[in-house]
């Protein structure tokens, strides 16, 4: 997989999540959606300034868009879950969401 493709993976994910239409996610990062479309199934490389809207756009750390998918630490994950966790429960709002999320993604597994 070349960068651009793992970029244009980690954009498609993170847009997901946020359950973001390209539509309303190209506009948000001030591009079109048929450019947006290249750059999230590889085939083109976001510009500087566009990297730097998406990050902000999706509230990620920059690394996140260069990262491929590898076997992950579960133990220091859960570690960093619980600890972001944490933090969220102070908002009520956005602590329901995240509840609600992990029901919806853990639904099967009960």
């Amino acid at each position: 997989m070349d960068i651009r493709e793992i970029i244009g993976n980690n954009v498609f994910k993170a847009r997901k999540i946020r359950n973001l239409s390209q539509e309303q996610f190209a506009e948000m990062i001030n591009i079109e959606p048929s450019a947006l479309s290249k750059i999230e199934n590889g085939k083109s490389y976001p510009s500087q300034q566009t990297i730097e809207n998406i990050i902000y756009a999706l509230k990620i750390k920059p690394d996140v868009l260069f990262k491929t998918e590898e076997k992950i630490d579960i133990e220091k994950a859960y570690n960093e879950l619980l600890v972001k966790l944490e933090k969220i429960k102070q908002n009520e709002e956005l602590f329901t969401k995240v509840y609600y999320k992990i029901q919806e993604l853990t639904y099967n597994n009960d």
